[in-house]
């Protein structure tokens, strides 16, 4: 045994790692590490299993280890390579088709399988795989440690601290934070898509909520707006970092996951309920209850994985279908879910704090009216997506309406399965676009409170939110701030025009 861990070629392993671990680091920030470990687990496991198969077939560790390098070369790098032979002509003929590039890279692989089993200098061989497989881990192994370090680093943007008074945890009301992403305000849905939610804030109404019919956010992007919001301030005055002349956006990343709401709400009894959302930003995975859409099926990244390699011969042609769960898929049945889980979210016990994220009406365009997979594709530049007007409008009208039918069922019941009435926000981070400037701030905003009243007003903006709530619940003297609303000049994330509220009804 101790023989054969000696002999085992470990390069193989690292070898079989790197393809995932490359596209992993490629899209750090964007994805959490989960999407990827599945991945990295079956390459680890076909490597190993690949060199024991091949060693009892040729009883020599170096030839398995270099006919299992190859093997995984060959599979993983097949799509990197045909995507710049993809529709090749020559002759007036299509070589640049899967039928021939498979000859091409079987020949390839091939010859150099041959020259490597029927060689005499394996030792060569193993040397340079070795140093190989050695060097190309390293580079996504920086990237991904850069990108904690650098993580790391914006960890001193720490939040404000706040302290609560101490009360009993019978006394403490459920605190259910629920952000629908790009809901615009009800006069801009009216002028800038033909769209009536009045039916829909009538049910909210109905329901207790005051809803604040000229409110704008204090930041156009969901980064800016719920750093401000959940750390109870500007962001100038979160930071010295904030200010012209920085462009870190990442920044605010970890001010959206450490949070002074959340810390002063944990410190003070709150158990903390999260959702899986998508982006790996805005999710709280350090949450005491924290949910998740649970799937066996092929994540995107895993999907994309493949793409590059040879299972793209098979995925091309739709084989992979019933087995993958696409992103716009996931986004579908992840918006019903969170929804559907929230209902049942009262019954957890004890005082909770819940934080919702749900990314709809926000694009891509995959929730239809009665919450159908209804999907709106974009269109395609080059690597980048986007909408023409007309089909973004489509798209976000299907969204709103799929909102405005299931979100009055949701939010009733958790005041019918809440021991005690909770406090409840529900709000637009940001607009839609296709908007003028000042418009893309303009925001659903709505509010229902148990027992007292705070003083609320028809233009109030999320920053007061959290400082209106630990006020009026909870004893503090925290000041009301402005309500103002800032737009960031372009490649300046941190350098901000005043918009001002035109809004007619400004009480």
């Amino acid at each position: 045994m101790k023989k054969i861990f000696q002999d085992f070629p470990w390069y193989a392993i690292l070898s079989g790692m790197y393809p995932t671990l490359a596209l992993l680091a490629h899209n750090m920030g964007e994805v959490g590490y989960r999407v990827a470990y599945r991945a990295v687990l079956v390459s680890v496991f076909v490597a190993i299993v690949s060199a024991f198969l091949l060693y009892f077939v040729f009883r020599d560790w170096s030839r398995a280890g270099i006919l299992t390098v190859l093997g995984l070369c060959a599979f993983f790098f097949y799509g990197h390579i045909f995507k710049y032979v993809r529709g090749l002509e020559m002759g007036g003929i299509v070589i640049g088709r899967h039928t021939y590039f498979m000859v091409v890279w079987a020949v390839l692989f091939g010859g150099l399988a041959w020259v490597a089993v029927r060689g005499t200098r394996q030792s060569i061989w193993t040397a340079v795989l070795s140093i190989m497989s050695i060097v190309l881990i390293v580079f996504p192994l920086y990237q991904l440690l850069s990108y904690q370090s650098n993580t790391w680093k914006r960890n001193r943007v720490m939040p404000p601290e706040i302290s609560l008074p101490s009360q009993e945890a019978k006394a403490l009301p459920d605190i259910y934070f629920i952000i629908l992403d790009m809901y615009g305000r009800h006069d801009l849905l009216g002028k800038k898509f033909a769209y009536d939610d009045g039916p829909f804030l009538g049910k909210l109404e109905d329901l207790g909520f005051y809803v604040a019919s000229c409110s704008k956010s204090n930041y156009p992007s969901t980064v800016s707006s719920l750093s401000a919001t959940l750390n109870v301030n500007y962001l100038p005055a979160l930071s010295d970092q904030f200010a012209p002349g920085h462009t870190d956006i990442n920044l605010m990343w970890h001010l959206i996951k450490n949070n002074a709401v959340k810390n002063a709400l944990r410190q003070a009894g709150y158990k903390i309920v999260a959702f899986e959302t998508g982006y790996e930003w805005t999710e709280w995975n350090d949450a005491d209850y924290f949910f998740a859409l649970q799937s066996d099926k092929i994540n995107n990244f895993e999907d994309l994985l493949l793409r590059n390699s040879f299972a793209a011969v098979f995925s091309e042609k739709d084989y992979f279908n019933d087995l993958l769960l696409t992103s716009d898929q996931r986004k579908h049945d992840l918006s019903l879910y969170v929804l559907d889980t929230l209902e049942e979210v009262p019954l957890l016990p004890g005082p909770k704090f819940v934080f919702v994220h749900l990314t709809i009406p926000h694009p891509p365009f995959v929730v239809g009216p009665q919450g159908e997979l209804n999907i709106v594709p974009p269109r395609y530049k080059g690597n980048e997506s986007y909408y023409e007007e007309e089909e973004y409008k489509v798209g976000y009208r299907n969204q709103l309406a799929f909102l405005n039918l299931r979100l009055p069922q949701v939010l009733e019941a958790i005041l019918e399965k809440s021991a005690q009435p909770p406090i409840i926000l529900v709000q637009g981070d940001h607009g839609p676009r296709f908007v003028e400037l000042g418009e893309h701030l303009d925001i659903l905003n709505a509010y229902y409170f148990p027992g007292p009243q705070p003083e609320l007003h028809s233009s109030i903006t999320p920053v007061n939110n959290f400082r209106m709530i630990f006020n009026m619940y909870f004893g503090m003297s925290l000041p009301m701030l402005p309500d103002k609303s800032y737009f960031p000049r372009p490649d300046r994330p941190y350098e901000f025009i005043d918009i001002p509220n035109t809004c007619g009804e400004n009480n």
